[in-house]
């Protein structure tokens, strides 16, 4: 059976370093409010997915993607969708207190923090068994 997945909506990056990937607790994302997301954003008006992660890299996180390579398409509970993308990045990743992200942390294979949406949830673990 296919599931037909919505035209996504949000556009969210793998960052992977040491075998870990970068997830963020947003402290304004309507419906994902206090839930370990990967870093990413809400698509803009006319603005394409990888647009929207370059943003958010770039604005919030201090760094800039490059090698941006599309993942997945990430069903969510709110019946949207988002685009998932592996990239590699340039420079020292830092945040502001003062911005969206509440907080950052490294998942693993044996460290997944919650709460977190089922499907990336779903998405990780698959990442570290190496079926992604």
């Amino acid at each position: 059976m296919v599931t037909e997945v919505a035209a996504p909506t949000y556009a969210m990056f793998l960052v992977e370093q040491d075998e870990a990937v970068l997830v963020v607790r947003r402290k304004d994302f309507p419906y994902f409010t206090g839930q370990w997301l990967l870093p990413g954003d809400a698509l803009r008006p006319d603005e394409a997915a990888e647009g929207a992660c370059a943003r958010f890299a770039r604005d919030e996180l201090g760094i800039d993607l490059v090698g941006i390579e599309s993942l997945a398409d990430l069903p969510l509970e709110t019946g949207e969708s988002a685009a998932v993308f592996r990239v590699g990045f340039e420079g020292r990743l830092r945040y502001s207190s003062t911005g969206p992200i509440e907080a950052v942390a490294w998942a693993s294979g044996s460290s997944i923090p919650s709460p977190i949406p089922a499907a990336l949830r779903d998405l990780l673990e698959r990442l570290f068994k190496g079926e992604l």
